[in-house]
C-alpha cells in the first residue's frame, strides 16, 4: 500500500512560468500549488507509484508538476518534471503525422495498397495506407494477443523485437474483413505496418525519422522511440504492470521487449512538457501542413469500439475524445509500464498531459485526473 508522505517526499520538481502582472502571477502561483496538491493526493488515492502532469494555456503559460516515485514502497527515485514515461498509444499520433509528412514529400499515397511493401501478406492488396491510419483495414488485434510473442517477451525482458519479424510471426495468417464490410476496429497491427512503411519509403529507421521530422524541430529533448540508441535523453522511470499474471511486475528502464514490440504503435518515451510542445505544434499546424492536419481530424464514428468508450471519433491517428462533457482531441496511451493522456480541449484551447508509470486493467486514475485538471485549468 502507498503510504501518505509529506510534500517534500512526494514532489519531484514543479515549474511555473510566471505571468506578466503581479495579480496574474499570484493567480498562477495559486494554480501551481493546487496542481501540486492534486497530484500529491492522487498518487495515494489511486495507488499510483509516480505521476507527472502539465497544463498549457492558450496564451502560452505552462504549469508542470510531478509526484511520487518509481515504486509503491517510496524507496525508488522520485519522479521529477524531466522524468520520461512510457506513453503507449500516444505514439500513434506521431506515426500518423510522419506518414502524412512523407506523403506530402511525394514518397507514398494514402490510397495505395500495401502489397508494394508487404508482398508476403496474402491480404495486402486489399488494404490501403489510409485504412491502416483509420483502423479500418479489417485487421484484428494480433500484436498483444499472440501467445508465443507474449511468452517469449515475458521470459526475456532484454529482447529487442524487429518489427518485420513481428509482422512475419503475427500477420501472415490473419483473417481480414473484406472491403465493404470493414468498420473501426482498434488494432496495433495497423501502426506496426505503418512504421515499416515509413522506414521503407524514407530509407531510415523510425527513431531517426521521428527525430528528424518532429523531435528536433519542435524541441522535444526528452522524447525518444524506445529502446533508443545512444542512451537516454533523460532518465526513464521504471514502470509497474498489473496486467501480466502473477504481478505486479517491474518494467525496468532496461526492459526492452515490450517497447520494441509496440514500436510505431506504442513505443515512445516522453514527458508531459514535451507532449505539451507536441500538441501545440501539431494542432497549430507547425508540425505538418494544414491540409494534413485537416485529414488527421477527419473524425468518423468510433463509438462502441470495445476498447475505450470515450473514443467517439477517430481520424488518421487522432482521436475525438468525449469525457465528462469535455470535447477533446489527442490520443490516450496505455502500454506495459505506463499510461498517458495528452489532450487538447477545443472550446478553451487548453492542453493537458498526464503520465503515470503504472499499467493496470480498468485503471480509472487517468480519466478522473484529466477531468480534474481541466476543471482546475478553467478556474485559472
Amino acid at each position: 500500500m502507498v503510504t501518505s508522505l509529506g510534500a517534500v517526499a512526494l514532489f519531484g520538481c514543479s515549474t511555473f512560468h510566471p505571468l506578466a502582472t503581479p495579480v496574474a502571477a499570484a493567480q498562477g502561483a495559486d494554480l501551481q500549488q493546487r496542481l501540486e496538491a492534486l497530484l500529491a493526493e492522487a498518487v495515494n488515492e489511486y495507488r499510483l507509484p509516480g505521476l507527472q502532469a502539465g497544463i498549457r494555456f492558450p496564451d502560452g503559460r505552462i504549469l508542470l508538476a510531478s509526484a511520487g516515485t518509481e515504486d509503491f514502497a517510496r524507496k525508488g527515485r522520485p519522479i521529477d518534471n524531466d522524468t520520461m514515461f512510457r506513453v503507449g498509444s500516444a505514439t500513434k499520433m506521431f506515426t500518423a503525422a510522419l506518414v502524412l509528412k512523407l506523403r506530402d514529400q511525394g514518397l507514398l499515397s494514402l490510397d495505395q495498397s500495401i502489397d508494394r511493401w508487404f508482398p508476403e501478406l496474402p491480404w495486402a492488396k486489399s488494404v490501403t495506407v489510409r485504412e491502416l491510419l483509420e483502423h479500418r483495414s479489417g485487421l484484428p488485434e494480433a500484436l498483444f494477443s499472440n501467445f508465443g510473442i507474449l511468452l517469449e517477451s515475458g521470459l526475456n525482458g532484454a529482447k529487442v523485437w524487429k518489427a518485420q519479424d513481428v509482422v512475419d510471426r503475427t500477420m501472415k495468417s490473419l483473417e481480414v474483413a473484406p472491403p465493404g464490410r470493414r468498420k473501426f476496429v482498434y488494432s496495433n497491427n495497423n501502426f506496426v505496418l505503418l512504421g515499416l512503411v515509413a522506414e521503407k519509403v524514407a530509407g531510415k529507421n523510425l527513431g531517426q525519422l521521428l527525430e528528424r521530422e518532429f523531435l528536433v524541430p519542435i524541441g522535444m529533448k526528452n522524447t525518444a522511440l524506445l529502446p533508443q540508441v545512444g542512451g537516454p535523453k533523460a532518465w526513464l522511470a521504471s514502470g509497474i504492470d498489473e496486467y501480466i499474471p502473477l504481478g505486479p511486475h517491474v518494467i525496468g528502464a532496461k526492459t526492452t521487449c515490450w517497447d520494441s514490440l509496440a514500436y510505431a504503435a506504442g513505443g515512445l518515451g516522453s514527458t508531459a512538457a514535451d507532449l505539451l510542445r507536441w500538441l501545440d505544434a501539431l494542432l497549430d499546424g507547425k508540425a505538418i501542413s494544414a491540409a494534413s492536419l485537416e485529414e488527421m481530424r477527419s473524425f468518423e464514428d468510433a463509438g462502441h469500439n470495445g476498447r475505450d468508450e470515450n473514443i467517439v471519433g477517430y481520424g488518421l491517428g487522432l482521436a475525438h475524445y468525449s469525457l465528462d462533457g469535455l470535447d477533446l482531441e489527442g490520443h490516450p496511451g496505455a502500454g506495459l509500464g505506463g499510461e498517458c493522456y495528452p489532450f487538447y480541449e477545443t472550446s478553451t484551447g487548453i492542453s493537458i498531459v498526464i503520465c503515470c508509470n503504472l499499467s493496470r486493467k480498468d485503471n480509472t486514475a487517468g480519466k478522473a485526473l484529466l477531468a480534474r485538471l481541466f476543471e482546475l485549468a478553467r478556474s485559472g
